[in-house]
């Protein structure tokens, strides 16, 4: 398979009470960046970035979810099973890819509530900017395997995915500059948690205008 080029920015969870769930999606949000030009895109208008948030890392992190992509891309069984890497950042600020994280077909079963930070080679919870995994193309479904249709909308993270990122941004990690990632049926989807957490139909457009170090 072709290596990724892009990685496409899309909209929200929604919210209930003081949790979160996987929600109801609007599937014209996706394959595009920046905002929606339908009327209903401005009702709520979309927040502010905050104060911490970094367009240059979230380039750099954008780079990382791109090769975790291309490596997970490139495993015979890919179709079928979910893998994912988490993102980290060393006291140094560089930015890594932790180990592979090994699925089966409907979850990533190498990342339980056993694990702990060294199974993916970093210290702490709190050094993590971002977790992307795969949901496979293919089911096994009456005794055979057979494709995911499209409109099971298979590229969305499910209530379950977000449970992680919501627990490593309880235990420290950097909430204003967090992103999930899904890659599905050759595409990487980027949602962000500041964003989504704030509820609002939107999307941010990845490499803004100006100049990293």
């Amino acid at each position: 398979m072709s290596e990724l080029d892009e990685v496409l920015v899309v909209g929200r969870r929604s919210s209930s009470g003081g949790g979160y769930s996987g929600g109801d999606y609007d599937s014209n949000w996706f394959d595009w960046d920046g905002y929606d030009t339908s009327q209903d895109a401005y009702d709520p208008p979309p927040p502010p970035r905050p104060d911490d948030w970094s367009d240059c890392m979230d380039r750099r992190v954008d780079d990382l979810a791109e090769q975790a992509a291309n490596l997970i891309n490139g495993l015979p069984d890919s179709a079928r099973r979910e893998y994912g890497y988490f993102i980290w950042q060393g006291d140094d600020g560089q930015l890594h890819l932790g180990s592979r994280i090994d699925g089966d077909n409907n979850s990533l079963t190498g990342l339980n509530g056993t694990s702990v930070p060294a199974d993916f080679g970093f210290e702490r919870w709190d050094q993590v900017v971002g977790i992307v995994h795969s949901h496979p193309t293919e089911r096994f479904s009456n005794g055979a395997w057979v494709d995911v249709a499209p409109g099971d909308n298979h590229h969305l993270p499910s209530a379950g995915d977000w449970e992680w990122p919501d627990f490593l941004i309880r235990q420290g990690a950097d909430s204003d500059n967090f992103r999930q990632y899904i890659l599905h049926d050759g595409n990487l989807y980027e949602f962000d948690s500041y964003n989504n957490r704030q509820g609002n139909r939107q999307t941010q457009g990845t490499n803004a205008n100006g100049e990293c170090p």
